[in-house]
């Protein structure tokens, strides 16, 4: 009997999280409860707050976790460079839209738990979109990851992207130069860009 109250509340836990659980206005990160199912566009938009009905969410969202700790299980990472320009966010959502590719998983991580790692990224001269300034060729890239994995509640993605640059000693980060020949850039720094996923 306790098997049976056990997998009721997991595809409970399940039903909760796919059918309420949507990012808030589209802000990168954020996850709010739909009070109405199926909603209407009120619900959709979040055009009402209801606190209690969010608290008793969030309070049956911890139960969950605590009554059955799932690790992230076949999660898998890509990343990829692009060039900074007005077309980048198109190219960043495209990316973050397809399946990352077929890699071996990383092992399962555990309930707030992290699992270190490191990614090498190269791109071609050719595809480096360069713009010159008082004579210099520069460069701006973007980096952006893909991250999906399974949990208790189903299948996961977190995704994000940066811009990459040379720290300056302001808030903007100054362009790579890619015409003084090989070598590494000493000092870089990144600042986080809106486009983004979390689900």
């Amino acid at each position: 009997m306790d098997q049976v109250w056990a997998n009721r509340a997991s595809s409970a836990e399940a039903a909760v999280a796919k059918r309420h659980l949507k990012r808030l206005w589209a802000l990168p990160g954020t996850q709010l409860g739909m009070v109405g199912f199926p909603p209407t566009r009120k619900d959709l938009t979040f055009g009402t707050w209801h606190y209690w009905w969010q608290a008793h969410l969030l309070d049956n969202l911890v139960d969950a976790q605590l009554r059955d700790p799932q690790p992230a299980r076949e999660t898998r990472i890509e990343a990829t460079l692009f060039n900074a320009g007005p077309n980048q966010e198109e190219a960043i959502a495209a990316f973050m839209a397809k399946p990352v590719m077929q890699a071996d998983p990383l092992p399962p991580i555990g309930p707030l738990q992290r699992s270190n790692f490191r990614l090498s990224l190269q791109a071609s001269r050719a595809s480096i979109e360069q713009f010159e300034v008082g004579g210099r060729q520069l460069f701006v890239p973007v980096i952006a990851f893909n991250a999906t994995y399974h949990w208790s509640s189903g299948a996961g993605q977190t995704s994000g992207s940066a811009l990459l640059g040379r720290e300056s000693g302001a808030e903007k980060l100054a362009p790579l130069r890619v015409d003084v020949g090989n070598g590494a850039f000493a000092g870089l720094g990144t600042r986080v860009l809106p486009t983004g996923v979390r689900r």
